[in-house]
């Protein structure tokens, strides 16, 4: 099954994401660090969604599945895709 299966412009940037689980369960949001991707989730998806969270996924910018900026003065560090999970938050309401 694969993990992200939507793409969201968010800040000008295509971010590669995904929702899993009951639509009404309790939401919950996975991080990953650097340098990885959503992938380091594969195992504990299936155990959240069975235990009924709506869990959301997705690879931080420059990571993974998601838009590599082309200019180097992009701020791709953790504490720069503070926007990019803030846009996510408010797409996902």
């Amino acid at each position: 099954d694969e993990i992200l299966t939507q793409n969201s412009i968010i800040n000008g940037y295509r971010i590669a994401h995904g929702v899993h689980g009951p639509s009404t369960g309790p939401p919950v949001v996975l991080l990953h660090g650097t340098p990885s991707s959503s992938f380091i989730f594969r195992g504990i998806l299936p155990v959240l969604t069975a235990a009924g969270f709506k869990a959301h996924v997705f690879d931080l910018l420059g990571y993974g599945l998601s838009e590599r900026p082309w200019d180097m003065d992009v701020d791709t560090s953790i504490s720069g895709q503070v926007a990019i999970l803030s846009g996510l938050l408010r797409a996902w309401e």
